[in-house]
Order: C-alpha cells, then sequence, then structure tokens
C-alpha cells in the first residue's frame, strides 16, 4: 500500500513535509514569529492524521474489511495483494531445503 494508492497516509506524509519544510526554513532564516507556529499545527495535523489512519488501518487487518474510510483510490483497490516475479534468477519456485544436496 503506497501513498498514491491511500489518501489518508498521503494526507500524513504531506502534512508532515510541510511541517520540516516550514520549520527548517524558520530555522535557517532566523525568524521567530507565525512560521515556527504555522510548523507546529502543520506537525499536530499530521498526527493526528496518523493516528486516524493507524486506527482504521489496525481493525481492517483484524476483521479483514473496512472499519473506518481510509480513502483509497481505484489503483489501489484494483491491484493484486502479490505480483508474482518473472525471470529471477536463482528462483526455484516451491523449494523445499529438505531435499539431499540442497542442504
Amino acid at each position: 500500500m503506497g501513498g498514491a494508492e491511500n489518501v489518508s497516509l498521503f494526507l500524513v506524509l504531506g502534512f508532515l513535509a510541510l511541517g520540516s519544510c516550514l520549520e527548517a526554513i524558520s530555522k535557517l532564516a532566523g525568524v521567530m514569529g507565525a512560521l515556527p507556529i504555522a510548523a507546529g499545527y502543520a506537525f499536530i495535523v499530521s498526527s493526528l492524521l496518523a493516528f486516524y489512519t493507524a486506527s482504521a488501518l489496525m481493525p481492517a487487518e483484524a476483521y479483514g474489511h473496512t472499519v473506518s474510510s481510509l480513502g483509497k483510490m481505484e489503483k489501489g483497490m484494483q491491484a493484486p495483494a502479490v505480483t508474482l516475479g518473472a525471470g529471477e534468477p536463482g528462483v526455484i519456485r516451491g523449494q523445499n531445503l529438505n531435499v539431499r544436496g540442497l542442504v
């Protein structure tokens, strides 16, 4: 599950990046005013969104269905859970390590 498929995770990371950028700009410029305060509010919004995202992901994984909406995109809903690899050298499908000669 990537950020492009999950809107709530995208918002968490977006507000975290915004807060980090605002805080870095205020530290580099030596600004003591509204900029560090805005960075603090962006961090607070990011933490609240992260709490909601985690609170929605854990029951969804435990119960097997969506309890709280995460804002999944259509692309994320249609993607397969596991993609089979092709042309991987050295990979034997169904490899058994108890076979003589391999151990």
